[in-house]
């Protein structure tokens, strides 16, 4: 009897922009009490995205094979045994579409099986979902008017004092 377990999330924001990249973090762990048998996890490539990478970062190897980089396509890992509190981790980089609009949303799951029967298959599915943004702005341009000289001949209230100023009026 094993208890698997899959965990999937987008790393540091679930806001991602048109043109660049995407990164999942998927994590597979055997709560037990035995080894988990013949497991395989497989991950779907988001909606308006297409696969760049993926990395094993953490704990027991895996075999994987994965789309050509720039297609869509799943994720297949598969390794002979997972043994009780055994645990591993990968990064799964997408490059997200060029003219998805802000405010899309995406949305991918990874799932998990094994032969060994499992105590609680409701974990053994995770999904992750998020949003394009506007992505960060290019910078901002402010044109200021030329120098305006003007005679303080008018006064104003401010907060129940009299104060000499000018106004001045600065068009659109």
């Amino acid at each position: 009897v094993s208890d698997l377990h899959i965990s999937k999330f987008y790393a540091d924001t679930n806001v991602a922009t048109a043109g660049g990249t995407l990164q999942a973090v998927i994590w597979v762990f055997n709560a037990g009490p035995d080894p988990a048998q013949n497991v395989a996890f497989s991950d779907v490539t988001p909606a308006n995205t297409t696969f760049q990478s993926l990395e094993h970062t953490f704990g027991a190897p895996f075999t994987c094979s994965s789309p050509n980089v720039g297609v869509p396509g799943t994720v297949s890992c598969t390794r002979t045994a997972l043994g009780k509190d055994e645990a591993s981790g990968f990064l799964i980089t997408y490059n997200v579409a060029n003219n998805v609009p802000s405010g899309a949303e995406f949305s991918s799951a990874a799932t998990v099986t094994t032969t060994t029967v499992d105590r609680e298959a409701e974990d053994n599915s995770s999904t992750s979902t998020g949003t394009v943004g506007t992505g960060a702005s290019g910078g901002c341009t402010l044109t200021c008017p030329d120098n305006v000289s003007a005679i303080a001949d008018t006064v104003q209230d401010v907060d129940g004092v009299p104060t000499n100023g000018a106004l001045v009026t600065f068009s659109l």
